[in-house]
Order: structure tokens, then C-alpha cells, then sequence
């Protein structure tokens, strides 16, 4: 490492954000800046030949300097650390995403319902109330069963685009926008796991796996 000293009155120039600022290598062992007059004195290190261009990076202290050639090694080398963390941070996510939904098949296996369905989440508008997660959505918002059919059992009854929790005249239809129907990840989107509490509960009527139905990843 090449460290160098900065002149006794240093101009703005050291300070400005500009990058590429240079200076050459001078016989008389120190390394003159053109764009401020300045030679600089070498404090640790020991410079290239008479005539060499130092890249110059200002410091707290002192000034660091280094060869065209040590500049490009160290500026790939920094690319290469650049590349390796975000090829690291994209299998740290493809892993994740994998999981979630190896987890959502999983669990969404459990349920039996006979007719075609899908998962959805009402996003509730909640303002800037004490519910809200600060971007508008409420923090309870959880994955419901969606009917891509209607059904009838019993005193169930709901009809094609509701949640099996609740049909779409109640509750269901007030304070929320259009459902979000699955889930995206590094291998695609996927049916969402199902969290809604109610709409679990009235999935476990139904325990015939041979009726049951698959659900369907919608767009």
C-alpha cells in the first residue's frame, strides 16, 4: 500500500466527490497532482518508477494511493465480491422460496375440499390506524381458501369467488380489494399456504381423499 501525505494547506479539491484523481511520480520521490499544483509526500510504501500514474483516494488522515494496475485488480476484485454476494443472496432466496412452497403443498395436501379452489388474501385498506403495517394493508391479513366453484353442503353455502370462510355478502365484501390468488417465487408462482383459521376449520368437513380436488394456481 502506498499511503501519501496531504499537502499543509489542502484545497477542495481533496474533498469533492470527483473520482480518478491522478498524479504522477516525480525524481525527486514525491507525486505531483496537476489539477492542484500540490506534490505530495510519501509516508508508508514505495512508489513505482519516475513518470508512473498513481490513482489518489483521499483518507481521514493521508492519502492512498496505487498503480493503474493494482486500481484494476482491486475494482475486479471488488466486482467479483459484488457478484459472489448476490449469487449468494439468490440461493439464500431460491432456498427460502423452495421451502415455502415445499411448506404450502404440504400443508395445503391436508385439505380435501370436493370442488375446484385456490388460495387469496383480501389486502384490508386500514389506513393509519394502530392495525396498519405502515404501507396501507393490515397486519392481519392472512391466506384464505378461494372457490373457483360453488358449494353447497348442508348449511354451507358459498358460490364461485368467495372465501370458504365467509361469502362474499358479508364480511368478505367490505374493505378489501380484489384477491391475490398465489404466491411467486425463484421457481414460479405457486398456491399459497392456506392460514385462515375459520377457513380451515370448514375444509376438515370433507375427508374423502378420493373427491378431493387439487387446487388450481390462478393467474
Amino acid at each position: 500500500m502506498i499511503v501519501l501525505k496531504y499537502p499543509p494547506y489542502p484545497s477542495s479539491f481533496w474533498f469533492r466527490g470527483e473520482k480518478d484523481k491522478t498524479g504522477v511520480v516525480t525524481e525527486v520521490g514525491t507525486v505531483y497532482v496537476e489539477a492542484t499544483k500540490d506534490n505530495l509526500l510519501l509516508v508508508e510504501g514505495t512508489l513505482p518508477p519516475v513518470g508512473a500514474t498513481l490513482f489518489l483516494t483521499p483518507d481521514r488522515f493521508d492519502i492512498k494511493a496505487e498503480t493503474e494496475i493494482d486500481s484494476r485488480a482491486r475494482r475486479e476484485e471488488q466486482a467479483r465480491q459484488r457478484l459472489a454476494r448476490q449469487e449468494e443472496e439468490r440461493q439464500q432466496k431460491a432456498a427460502l422460496d423452495m421451502k415455502l412452497m415445499q411448506q404450502a403443498q404440504e400443508r395445503n395436501a391436508r385439505l380435501y375440499l370436493p370442488v375446484r379452489w385456490t388460495s387469496g388474501f383480501k389486502s384490508v385498506i386500514s389506513g393509519l390506524t394502530e392495525n396498519s403495517c405502515g404501507n396501507g394493508i393490515n397486519r392481519r391479513t392472512v391466506i384464505h381458501v378461494l372457490l373457483l366453484e360453488d358449494i353447497r353442503d348442508g348449511c354451507l353455502v358459498r358460490n364461485e369467488g368467495d372465501f370458504l370462510c365467509t361469502a362474499a355478502g358479508g364480511s368478505n365484501g367490505k374493505l378489501w380489494v380484489n384477491p391475490a390468488t398465489h404466491s411467486d417465487g425463484e421457481y414460479g408462482p405457486y398456491v399459497s399456504e392456506i392460514t385462515c383459521k375459520q377457513c380451515i376449520k370448514a375444509a376438515l368437513r370433507w375427508q374423502d381423499k378420493n373427491k378431493a380436488v387439487q387446487p388450481e394456481c390462478v393467474p
